[in-house]
């Protein structure tokens, strides 16, 4: 009887590996459902097209160098509302946003020409989860891009054609999320597998 409860909560837990393992991934026209912070570009204002990179630092969040700042604000495309940052002139393609910490969430306003466009996570520098879809600044049924349910640095963005915005980057802190890694459960998982078998011998 033991046995099989041991089995069964070790199978249990392999299936939590496997959903960890497997992301979520967030298109919509809200972003996060929650969020500890959010960042909008009206917290340090710039200069029309100053380039921001490490402005943002003390906020969590840098970027590559080359983008941006809008000081004109917009609120006509989803996801986009008062400053924002861009990638046009010249397009920089693609272009990173990195988080101060290691995340397990994070969605932020994205508005381009009608193209599709890819979103890469990373966590230190190595692909973790990868999605294409297609963009505009006209679809009210999205405007918010990211992921949900593994652990990353770096949202890398890749569009195929013409410039990008971005802004309300949400994203958590780091020590409230943390997931741990689906390899570490994946090795107390047959931990607990072993045991079992170990235990059933003896009797």
């Amino acid at each position: 009887m033991k046995l099989k409860f041991l089995r069964a909560a070790a199978a249990g837990l392999m299936l939590t590996v496997c959903s960890i393992a497997n992301a979520g991934l967030i298109i919509n026209n809200f972003g996060l459902t929650s969020s500890d912070n959010t960042i909008t570009f009206d917290e340090i204002v710039f200069a029309g097209n100053t380039v921001v990179d490490t402005q943002y630092a003390s906020l969590g969040l840098t970027f590559t160098s080359g983008l941006k700042y809008d000081a004109q604000g917009s609120s006509s495309f989803p996801g986009i509302s008062g400053h924002y940052l861009g990638n046009f002139t010249p397009v920089i393609n693609p272009f990173s946003i990195f988080f101060s910490d290691d995340q397990t969430e994070a969605a932020f306003g994205l508005a381009t020409n009608p193209q599709t466009t890819t979103f890469n996570a990373l966590l230190n520098g190595v692909l973790v989860e990868s999605f294409s879809t297609s963009t505009s600044a006209n679809n009210s049924s999205q405007g918010f891009y990211g992921f949900t349910g593994i652990l990353f640095d770096e949202i890398q963005v890749a569009s195929n054609s013409g410039s990008a915005l971005i802004d309300n980057i949400q994203f958590n802190n780091s020590s409230s999320t943390a997931v741990p890694e689906p390899s570490t459960l994946a090795i107390f998982a047959l931990g607990i597998m072993g045991l079992a078998a170990r235990r059933f011998k003896k009797q």
